[in-house]
């Protein structure tokens, strides 16, 4: 909400055109806006892979991971509620790019857990998990 306070998205606007250029074309049957993912109503299905980045294990970017795990959107957007961490995953790479950051790791830790002194808070990313 704070990028729709900003003036730098509106809730109706397509996801796709506020997305970084790598995901900017996953293109899926009827367009997603940026209100579907806040509403968990893009129609993604519902399928839980690979969300997780243990320590030693190989761990994709952000970016890698929206682009190699796209969900298929079984439902219109806008017509059937489905909670979908594709979905705010989604959400959080249109916040980071709007707000000038390579990943929404690295938007949080800077603009939230350093603010707050939490300097040795992460979130998991590729540069802070082993990369195999």
């Amino acid at each position: 909400m704070q990028l729709v306070d900003d003036g730098l998205v509106r809730l109706d606007d397509v996801a796709s055109t506020h997305m970084p250029p790598e995901l900017a074309n996953l293109g899926w049957p009827s367009d997603i806006k940026i209100i579907d993912l806040m509403t968990h109503t893009a129609g993604f299905e519902a399928v839980q892979l690979g969300a997780t980045c243990n320590e030693g294990a190989t761990c994709l970017s952000p970016l890698q991971y929206l682009i190699n795990n796209k969900p298929t959107q079984v439902f219109p957007a806008g017509s059937v509620p489905c909670y979908s961490n594709y979905g705010v995953a989604l959400s959080g790479a249109i916040v980071a790019h709007k707000r000038g950051f390579a990943t929404w790791s690295e938007y949080m830790e800077s603009k939230f857990f350093s603010s707050c002194g939490y300097d040795q808070l992460h979130l998991c990313s590729a540069s802070k998990c082993p990369v195999g």
